[in-house]
């Protein structure tokens, strides 16, 4: 699926807010964030991000998530990746939760997971059950700062009805981006066939 920095994204899953802290996190500090003080995304205005597929899935069982971000080619095929996100969580929280659970996704500045990693996005548990407390929530660092891993921005999920929206912050708590996206879209119900798109807005 493509990611449009600019004003649209769309990604082929549900996973909102794990898209939107990857592709979006936050550009004003992105450049801190990569090697030698450099843009993570090469300056890329178009950059394409593919979410692996694990057969565990069809057993019905969550699996850790991985994704592959590139510069897409003629007709949006994949590039080759430059960067690549992993997940760490807990197992029995992926096999009873699954995207409740609590995680933290690894970006890798290279195409694996051996590259090293330059950002990192921690999501704390979060409750289905209790839609208006303890909402989806993504804090994003920059690890290998010291003495601490320092904190870029964060990403909310605020309680809405028949309605996608986040909520991108700086790390001096400032609102730098919205997301915006219908429920009732065929990737709903279908993500492997079809994407489900939202868009992205400039300090609204």
């Amino acid at each position: 699926s493509k990611v449009y920095s600019e004003q649209r994204v769309t990604h082929p899953s549900y996973k909102t807010m794990a898209q939107v802290a990857q592709v979006v996190g936050v550009p004003q500090q992105m450049q801190m964030a990569g090697a030698a003080g450099g843009d993570i995304f090469n300056g890329a205005s178009e950059v394409l991000v593919k979410q692996e597929w694990a057969a565990v899935e069809l057993c019905g069982i969550e699996a850790k998530n991985r994704y592959r971000i590139s510069m897409p080619g003629p007709g949006g095929v994949e590039g080759s990746p430059f960067l690549y996100i992993t997940e760490t969580s807990n197992c029995c929280e992926r096999l009873c939760c699954g995207p409740q659970r609590s995680l933290t996704l690894h970006v890798h500045q290279g195409g694996s997971k051996e590259a090293p990693v330059v950002q990192t996005m921690d999501k704390p548990f979060s409750c289905p059950t209790c839609p208006c407390i303890l909402r989806p929530k993504f804090q994003v660092h920059m690890p290998n700062s010291t003495p601490a891993p320092e904190l870029l921005g964060e990403v909310h999920d605020p309680c809405r009805c028949c309605w996608m929206d986040q909520q991108i912050f700086g790390a001096s708590k400032n609102l730098l981006f919205t997301t915006s996206g219908s429920p009732c879209q065929a990737g709903m119900c279908c993500p492997l066939c079809f994407d489900i798109n939202f868009t992205v807005k400039k300090d609204h």
